[in-house]
Order: C-alpha cells, then sequence, then structure tokens
C-alpha cells in the first residue's frame, strides 16, 4: 500500500473531544487480536463507544476486528472478549480508532469504576 499520498480524514462523529457523545476514559491496557490474525495493541483511551490504540501494523479501515482486552492488574486481572471495527487508522504513527458496535455489561461496568476515580 502506498501511504504517501494517503489523506488521513476522521470518520463522521469521531472527529474531537468535544464531539464525542461519551467521555473517554485514559487507560493503559493490552489488547490481543484474534481474528482476523494474532496481533497486540496498546489502548490508551476507552470509552463505550470504542478505543484508540497504537499498532505496529495497524488494520485497514472497515476491519471487523474479534479481541481479548485484560481489564484490572495483577491477580485481579479480567479477559474480555470484545468486537469491534476499525474506523480510522494514521498510518504514519500506527494509531487506530475501533469503535463497539455493541457494548457488553462488563466493560459498561469498568468504565464507570474508572470514572469514580
Amino acid at each position: 500500500m502506498n501511504f504517501e499520498k494517503t489523506v488521513i480524514m476522521p470518520a463522521p462523529g469521531f472527529t474531537g473531544q468535544d464531539r464525542r457523545v461519551v467521555p473517554r476514559h485514559r487507560v493503559s491496557l493490552k489488547a490481543r487480536v484474534i481474528s482476523p490474525g494474532p496481533r497486540e495493541m496498546s489502548l490508551d483511551s476507552l470509552s463505550t463507544s470504542g478505543f484508540s490504540c497504537l499498532a505496529a501494523t495497524p488494520y485497514l479501515p472497515g476491519t471487523t476486528l474479534l479481541m481479548e482486552i485484560e481489564f484490572g492488574d495483577g491477580d485481579g486481572k479480567v479477559p474480555m472478549i470484545l468486537g469491534g471495527q476499525v474506523v480510522h487508522v494514521d498510518p504514519f504513527s500506527g494509531r487506530m480508532g475501533v469503535a463497539f458496535p455493541k457494548l457488553q455489561g462488563q466493560l459498561r461496568s469498568f468504565l464507570r469504576e474508572q470514572s469514580a476515580q
């Protein structure tokens, strides 16, 4: 793929904090992609609508992901399997935005706890 002529445009509705419907939470989590192929990502921003992450080799926009994310720390880590879709990619930094089409209650509980801190 030739990224020299790539124009990076955010997906509609993902163009800045002032346009976000739900708040984001700063996190430091690792995710392991199960499908379409094994890859690791570092999540740094999470909300009930999706997350932002760094990936050594980002997926293309529109790619559907099945991933495992471990919440918590130490012995209290809780793995969660989530589905998402890549909505935007910065090919220069490796930053990806992934949207959740449907949110599990366990993730909603984790984000509520983050908001209370």
